[in-house]
């Protein structure tokens, strides 16, 4: 892996193979090197940076249309009714940047609510650890 025209950054790292002990998307942590899909760069002050990007929007079950459309027959103003049902639906991604040095990488991983959110800044935190040894 290389990334263009700054030749190949993690040549020159010994023992930079290892067994991976931290993956974010894919950005991958050995004990002394950050692989990523860009190339491969020294964990040993390595800069970690993590965004939370949040998008809420409000929608109409596919339920309460189908009981409006069914009730309607029967309970015309009451099956309206079901078409003011709004639900909140959280949508969001965490964008993880890693730089060392003249190289960066950053990823964009979608999470479905705040708890796999949450999981990504504990492996970052982990991974800032790493760094700072």
């Amino acid at each position: 892996m290389s990334v263009a025209g700054l030749g190949s950054p993690g040549a020159n790292l010994p023992g930079a193979a290892g067994p991976v002990i931290a993956q974010v998307g894919a950005i991958r942590v050995t004990s002394s090197a950050v692989w990523t899909p860009a190339g491969v760069f020294a964990l040993r002050g390595s800069e970690w940076t993590v965004t939370d990007q949040w998008a809420t929007e409000r929608r109409r079950p596919g339920w309460a249309v189908v009981l409006a459309i069914v009730a309607f027959p029967v309970l015309p103003g009451f099956s309206l009714l079901f078409l003011r049902v709004r639900r909140t639906v959280v949508r969001g991604a965490v964008v993880v940047a890693v730089r060392n040095g003249p190289y960066q990488y950053a990823e964009r991983i979608p999470v479905a609510d705040q708890a796999a959110a949450l999981a990504v800044h504990h492996r970052i935190r982990y991974a800032r650890s790493l760094a700072a040894l």
